[in-house]
């Protein structure tokens, strides 16, 4: 991996690469407090640090409910449903990950954002790209064996 000036970055506590979900190791992580991290909309502006927020996986029925047809099976949604806890993502988070640890701390990259009615919008959890119908073309195109 390259860092600032063409330099290799270090692996560290803060710097470490993600796992693909591969076959049933996709089932295996903690579906309740997956991690969202992007530089978008805060509301007031576009953040000028990196944020990140904890939302919960939801079930596909739960997604086809709130979505309809828009949903596909190369989607997958998170958020917080509740008045309470409005974590989401929005504008500008676009591209970023959405990532869920396993038992064993391996993190692993479920879902890219999206798109999703709103930001932080009661009922309205956001929409991920489900990176595992994408994993055999992410291996052919980075040529991982």
């Amino acid at each position: 991996m390259w860092g600032k000036e063409d330099n290799c970055l270090s692996f560290s506590h803060h710097v470490f690469p993600v796992c693909l979900p591969v076959g049933k190791q996709k089932a295996a992580v903690d579906r309740k407090s997956c991690v969202i991290s992007g530089w978008g909309d805060t509301g007031r502006s576009y953040s000028r640090m990196l944020l990140q927020g904890t939302v919960a996986l939801l079930p596909r029925k739960v997604c086809k409910s709130r979505y309809g047809k828009k949903f596909t099976n190369r989607m997958l949604c998170a958020g917080n449903l509740s008045e309470d806890n409005r974590v989401d993502s929005c504008q500008g988070d676009s591209g970023g990950p959405l990532v869920c640890q396993r038992p064993n701390t391996q993190w692993v990259i479920l879902g890219i954002t999206s798109w999703g009615y709103g930001c932080g919008q009661k009922d309205s959890p956001g929409v991920y790209t489900k990176v595992s119908k994408f994993v055999p073309w992410i291996k052919k195109v980075t040529k991982i064996i």
